[in-house]
């Protein structure tokens, strides 16, 4: 089976893969296909509203957290990760209760 995600306002691929399963694991193709389309969405989620969060002069906590994991999702150099913490580090320190989450991400 043929599985393409496509911006239909700019018309172009966001994603697309190929599974192949017997008919009778229908479910778990199934199953398999919307967790890779959530990870995927959720990987382009935090892109863009990091890439808003970076034209702004004052971010806020939600704002460096979002960036922070934009940097986490590039991958697991040490560029990157230092990139992360250091976000996830000034969201805790603006807002600690709203940024709970981010001090698991920030480490190597």
């Amino acid at each position: 089976m043929n599985v393409q995600l496509v911006d239909a306002e700019k018309g172009h691929h966001i994603w697309a893969e190929r599974f192949e399963k017997p008919i009778t694991d229908l479910f778990d193709m199934q199953d398999e296909i919307v967790s890779r389309l959530a990870n995927i969405l959720n990987a382009q989620l935090i892109e863009a509203e990091a890439r808003r969060a970076e034209r702004s002069l004052h971010p806020d906590a939600m704002e460096l957290y979002f960036q922070g994991m934009a940097c986490f999702n590039k991958g697991r150099t040490a560029e990157y990760t230092t990139g992360a913490r250091g976000c996830f580090e000034r969201a805790l320190a603006l807002d600690p209760k709203k940024c709970r989450g981010a001090g698991r991400h920030g480490g190597s």
